[in-house]
């Protein structure tokens, strides 16, 4: 006979088993998008500047020779691929790649492998957001709920299955908060303080916006200054500063690099255009698919956006003080402080949910605590909403895996076109789009080939026509249309709206 907690159990244990499935399912997966290549391009130990010039110097390469620049080789080694971030980029952080690293070099670049570090990490996350949620609540009902929310999230689930570091991000901004708060009120002050240095390390050598979890924590710090000892005081100053002196090593580079974080993050957009996008991302903590009526999409984005300014306001209402002081400034202070940054240096880094994870979850805490306590209390609108936001979140996934001709993620129409390219006996694919082409050899056949130019290609298109059965173009630039069209070379559309076939 079930009880009625066994009967709770059943049904998520099957949940459980649905979601394992689905990672070690997605662990096989090969799709990358630029993303993605990127960092197995950083993994490599190669520059984007030694790949750009090995690319554009007008000849033809095969899948085989620019899979060296796609994960750990015999020809470059650890040291490089740190050389790598350290020369060509002042946000990709050294920490992630440097684990990344050492596992493939023992277990191999396969995609298992790859994704499978992202997976360890995941279990990570849910381990830790459980104890920071108990830690902050004191009721392990709470922390049940917190965990459950973000191992149905669309928003974090996707993250915890990408080649690059944004689920290590998460998991050093979960950590390092819950040991915070550990110290703070420990028995054992050196010990504790000790990992919470650890911790904040980890995170500022992970991510660069990591910086904000350590601002959180200073300023929650200040604002209940007067209600720690003096010893507390003594060790936290220690812990942040030993922090902070560890990471001037790339700190350094950071302000003094020639090139500028995140470039392409260069000119604003319009304020609309950035509501709309801020409203799916905080809607996408819990829904992320689109119904046969698209009006009724936007109505469950703002009901979304809704719960989450109620459980806001019930606890800033019910909550303790110093629980609503942590989560209202995790919340506010990374998504603020980029905004901020787009409104005076005209940038847009709010339209990228990625970079402040940590508001995420706060307003994921927030909507724990509001579920948390209507259920202690036995409100039926609780149970209600609680199912109805774990059923969005497997819905999310039903799509997963992907079917053939799909890939999430931004850029998504670029990598699906496997499919078509490989029906061709001889493809070639001219691209001037490097960093968009680079994930295509990992799902197109050995026998595809690729060459990359300039607006004005240096090379007979026709004599090229005598070697190959189809050649495509990858979202061809005006120039390069209007260079092929002088020379009365047709394009026509295919089946995938980024490539072009020349007839």
């Amino acid at each position: 006979m079930l009880t009625r907690q066994s009967g709770v159990r059943f049904p998520l244990g099957l949940l459980i088993i649905f979601n394992i499935f689905y990672f070690v399912h997605l662990a096989y997966y090969s799709y990358v998008w630029h993303d993605e290549s990127f960092v197995l391009l950083h993994l490599s130990g190669y520059t984007p500047e030694q790949l750009i010039n090995y690319l554009f110097d007008g000849q033809i390469k095969s899948t085989e020779q620019l899979w060296q620049f796609q994960g750990v080789n015999s020809v470059k080694g650890f040291p490089d691929t740190l050389a790598s971030l350290y020369t060509s980029s002042n946000y990709d952080l050294p920490l992630y790649y440097s684990f990344l690293w050492f596992l493939a070099r023992l277990s191999g670049n396969s995609y298992l492998v790859l994704r499978g570090f992202s997976v360890i990490i995941w279990l990570g996350i849910l381990g830790s957001f459980y104890h920071l949620a108990l830690t902050l609540f004191k009721n392990k009902n709470a922390a049940l709920i917190a965990t459950t929310l973000i191992f149905f999230s669309p928003r974090f689930t996707g993250y915890a299955l990408g080649i690059w570091e944004y689920g290590l991000y998460v998991f050093c901004s979960i950590l390092s908060s819950w040991l915070f708060l550990k110290a703070i009120d420990s028995s054992q002050p050196k010990k504790d303080w000790f990992f919470y240095s650890l911790s904040l390390i980890a995170g500022l050598y992970t991510h660069v916006f990591f910086i904000f979890v350590l601002v959180v924590h200073s300023l929650y710090f200040l604002l209940q200054l007067n209600s720690f000892n003096s010893l507390t005081k003594k060790y936290y100053s220690i812990s942040l500063l030993a922090s902070l002196w560890i990471y001037s090593i790339w700190l350094t580079r950071i302000f003094t690099g020639r090139f500028t974080i995140f470039g392409w993050s260069k000119g604003s957009l319009p304020l609309e255009v950035l509501w709309q996008r801020w409203v799916r991302m905080i809607a996408r903590l819990f829904y992320n698919f689109s119904l046969a009526n698209p009006t009724i999409n936007p109505i469950i984005e703002y009901c979304l956006i809704i719960l989450v300014i109620i459980s806001f306001i019930y606890l800033g209402k019910k909550a303790d003080k110093k629980v609503f002081t942590l989560i209202i400034l995790l919340t506010i202070i990374p998504f603020f402080s980029l905004l901020a940054w787009d409104l005076i240096r005209g940038f847009r880094y709010t339209a990228v949910g990625r970079f402040y994870l940590p508001s995420f979850l706060g307003m994921l805490l927030a909507v724990t605590f509001l579920l948390s306590n209507g259920l202690q209390q036995h409100q039926g609108w609780a149970k209600i909403l609680l199912i109805l936001l774990l059923v969005f979140g497997l819905i999310a996934k039903i799509p997963y895996p992907p079917p053939a001709t799909r890939y999430v993620g931004y850029g998504s129409n670029i990598p699906n076109a496997y499919t078509m390219i490989n029906r061709s006996q001889k493809p070639l694919i001219i691209s001037e789009h490097w960093l968009d082409t680079l994930p295509l050899i990992h799902t197109t056949d050995a026998k595809t080939k690729y060459l990359f130019v300039q607006s004005n290609p240096k090379v007979s298109i026709p004599s090229l026509k005598n070697q190959f059965t189809d050649i495509y173009l990858l979202n061809p630039s005006p120039s390069l249309r209007q260079y092929l069209d002088d020379r009365s070379i047709q394009l026509s559309p295919t089946e995938n709206q980024a490539f072009w076939r020349i007839d």
